[in-house]
């Protein structure tokens, strides 16, 4: 039993190990889409009052946005301003060490374990490590705001439940309505840990904690975004669900691309079952989670994060008792993680950020007052940039966009399109130029458009009646449209 359980910890910090060597080089965390938009939002406005409309697109410019990462965006802008993209990998790789710690904590050393309870808290850690800890290289507010709910499981969860815990927890609550809008969990959590006792005091700090997630500078209008998601039924929310994988249920992914997250999500829902009769309360809030993750697959990760507390007490009455040391296995799980991924950090250099300085000098020739139709994905890369010298078609917050709008834009990205929409859609939204992969549907659709220059895979193409603008501007005839594949 006790090389069985320096085992177990031995193969997390290996897969542990892998994962932190990837944060620490940073390309995951560079290239995700996301991070951009969060950082050029920041940059324009404060933790008190943060960007309340669209502004970085001409499709939608006064298109009123609910901005509920607002506390993450001046960090994000400070860090890239100052650091570069290596600020993205040092955030990356400090999520997941400080994730991991969290859930080592959580399976052995929370509420002083027995023997059993640390052996199930060992095996809950693996499960979480092998289906997420390879996949927790990204630099996205979620790998901050997912502490939250794990804070609020050991906090509201736990033997004892002081005046202490309760300050604690709303004041978490707090910070998670202004990180992330997944702060309805938290009351959620108190509550199902009433069923275990302090229910009285559980359930009033619950009620504080929803009545905090209004301090924010977004009110009732972030209430409202979050039941949208929840919910379903809004438009552009619709248009979300069809087109943005992490948002899709399991069932529409292909299931070899998700293979240990499905492995550890039938692990975990088996256990929560078998344990409903002896823990109803947190078996029933996993198993409400779970349901949830099989809508929207973004909330996987979640899932195998809480079973880890959550399930503790459910496996011990299971698994054989845990024997030897157990600061020498946390050791070997975390050191070597540690130490990977801070070194690759420190030599690595700094990661290429999304779209390369292919992008970046492509973006650079846009004259002012560019409506830039490029890929979504690549949108809040652009805002970044070149805003406000240059607005995008569309970038991925998605719900600041109307619904037709943001359809177009995913569509213009799938392959196939009809070369006759494609060149009606973009005259209709008065679209300037366009920078597209070479060989793209959109590219070769343009052929009436100027040919501006290539670089790399990347083409950039300004309409006609841009080129009618400028050469009015001008005073001059201007060149002859130049042709070039495309």
């Amino acid at each position: 039993r006790v090389r069985l359980g320096l085992a177990l910890a031995a193969f997390f910090g290996a897969v542990l190990a892998l994962g932190a060597l990837g944060a620490g080089v940073g390309e995951v965390a560079a290239g995700d889409p996301d991070v951009w938009w969060v950082a050029a939002a920041g940059r324009l406005g404060s933790w008190l009052a943060p960007l309340a409309t669209n502004t970085f697109s001409f499709t939608a410019p006064d298109r009123p946005w609910v901005f509920h990462e607002h506390l993450a965006g001046p960090l994000y802008a400070f860090g890239l301003e100052h650091g570069g993209t290596s600020f993205l990998s040092m955030l990356s790789l400090v999520g997941l060490l400080g994730t991991a710690a969290l859930v080592l904590f959580a399976g052995t050393r929370w509420q002083r374990p027995n023997a059993h309870e640390l052996f199930a808290g060992w095996c809950l850690a693996l499960v979480w490590c092998l289906a997420v800890g390879l996949h927790g290289m990204n630099a996205r507010v979620t790998i901050l705001a997912r502490l939250l709910p794990l804070a609020f499981v050991l906090l509201g969860f736990g033997e004892r439940f002081e005046r202490r815990h309760a300050l604690a927890l709303v004041g978490l609550a707090t910070i998670w309505a202004n990180l992330h809008g997944s702060f309805p969990l938290g009351p959620t959590i108190l509550v199902a840990a009433g069923f275990e006792g302090h229910r009285r005091a559980r359930w009033a700090t619950a009620l504080l904690c929803g009545l905090a997630s209004f301090v924010t500078p977004h009110g009732l209008a972030l209430h409202t975004l979050v039941y949208d998601y929840l919910v379903g039924g809004a438009a552009t929310l619709d248009v979300v669900h069809t087109y943005v994988r992490e948002f899709q249920p399991l069932w529409a992914v292909d299931p070899l691309t998700i293979v240990p997250e499905l492995i550890a999500l039938v692990i975990v829902s088996t256990i929560a079952l078998l344990g409903l009769r002896s823990h109803p309360a947190r078996t029933l809030l996993l198993l409400a989670l779970v349901v949830l993750a099989t809508r929207n697959q973004r909330h996987l990760p979640l899932v195998l994060l809480l079973a880890v507390p959550l399930l503790r007490p459910v496996l011990a009455s299971w698994v054989p008792s845990w024997q030897g040391a157990a600061r020498p296995a946390l050791a070997v799980a975390f050191l070597p993680a540690f130490v990977l991924g801070g070194f690759a950090w420190l030599k690595s250099p700094a990661p290429e950020a999304r779209g390369g300085a292919v992008v970046d000098a492509l973006v650079a020739r846009l004259p002012e007052g560019t409506k830039l139709y490029v890929p979504i994905d690549l949108g809040g890369r652009v805002a970044w940039a070149a805003h406000p010298r240059v607005h995008v078609f569309a970038d991925p917050r998605n719900d600041c966009y109307p619904a037709d709008v943001l359809r177009e834009a995913y569509e213009l990205g799938r392959p196939g399109q009809d070369p006759a929409w494609i060149r009606e859609t973009l005259a209709a939204r008065d679209v300037t130029h366009v920078l597209e992969r070479a060989g793209s549907d959109v590219a070769r659709a343009l052929d009436a458009w100027r040919f501006v220059v290539r670089e790399g895979e990347w083409v950039l193409l300004e309409s006609p009646d841009a080129m009618a603008l400028n050469r009015r501007a001008s005073g001059t005839s201007g060149p002859p449209a130049r042709r070039a594949r495309r």
